[in-house]
């Protein structure tokens, strides 16, 4: 059978458009994929008050405490106050003879020094006493005294009058205001720490010395930057985000400062009102073509 020259050409030419390179549609197909928007979540840049606090515990004591010796070695003949008492000063806590053989004197009296509440005692009716040990305690506890540590890195910080909020675990739900009343002059040399001392009223005297204290100081505030933490890309050392701008993702190294809750102040990289991706970050490059939907 003879095949006409027409027939074989048709057939030559099917036969080529059938065997034509896969590679060179797959390669059409990526470009087109490339000109596809990915789809991500954004959030705004914000600028807020940022504020820095520390939190840091600490125990309540007396405002003041002194100790009451008597004058003079003897007999404990009449106990006037006993522990726990609210006494005023120069009021007389004791009575006291003075135990020598075939001699007779007058009593001494032993009196409160200052106004208080008798936290400790050491004396007792019939049994002696000396001038080298003290009979009695006296605190002040109206006002009462916090002592906490602060670290070297905050006393920047921390000045005498500022205020501080407290919490007592004896008082749930409570919290009372102290001041600074006093720091102290020389720093703890092994925990780089300076003892504090914060005032706090306490007419009722609820406030016990010993008490565990939960102590919060507003250290400082500024205006910043804030974006979410979970659009932060990090590589190595520096810090990255993807910003939506005309349709297309932008990346953009950033420097943070302070961290606030779930969201984390930038301080150079970003304006505000810039849209940040905040989930799909992974998948972009420079350049990508992206639409965003607000979180």
């Amino acid at each position: 059978m003879t095949i006409k020259p027409g027939i074989l050409l048709i057939a030559l030419v099917l036969f080529l458009a059938g065997c034509s390179n896969p590679e060179e549609k797959q390669s059409e197909n990526i470009e087109i994929s490339k000109d596809e928007a990915v789809i991500v979540r954004t959030a705004k840049v914000t600028k807020q008050t940022i504020a820095v606090s520390l939190r840091v515990y600490g125990q309540s004591e007396e405002f003041r405490k002194v100790d009451i010796y008597p004058k003079i070695n003897g007999v404990v003949v009449e106990q006037k106050a006993e522990l726990g008492d609210i006494v005023k000063k120069d009021q007389v806590l004791a009575l006291i003879r003075q135990d020598i053989p075939g001699m007779d004197f007058s009593l001494s009296k032993i009196k409160a020094t200052i106004a208080g509440l008798i936290t400790h005692e050491n004396i007792e009716v019939g049994g002696t006493v000396n001038v080298q040990r003290a009979a009695f305690t006296i605190s002040q506890c109206s006002p009462v005294l916090v002592t906490v540590s602060v670290l070297d890195i905050y006393l920047q910080y921390i000045r005498p009058g500022q205020f501080a909020a407290i919490e007592f675990d004896a008082f749930p739900g409570t919290t009372f205001k102290g001041k600074i009343y006093e720091i102290a002059p020389r720093m703890d040399a092994v925990s780089h720490s300076l003892k504090i001392r914060i005032q706090l009223n306490n007419p009722a005297k609820q406030i016990k010395p010993g008490m565990f204290a939960r102590v919060k100081f507003n250290l400082t505030s500024h205006q910043g930057l804030l974006i979410p933490v979970d659009s932060i890309i990090r590589t190595g050392a520096e810090k990255f985000v993807f910003l939506i701008q005309e349709g297309k993702a932008v990346k953009r190294q950033i420097t943070t400062g302070l961290l606030q809750g779930n969201l984390i102040e930038v301080v150079s990289g970003v304006k505000e009102g810039d849209t940040v991706v905040t989930l799909g970050q992974n998948y972009l490059d420079e350049g990508t073509p992206v639409r965003g939907k607000n979180e």
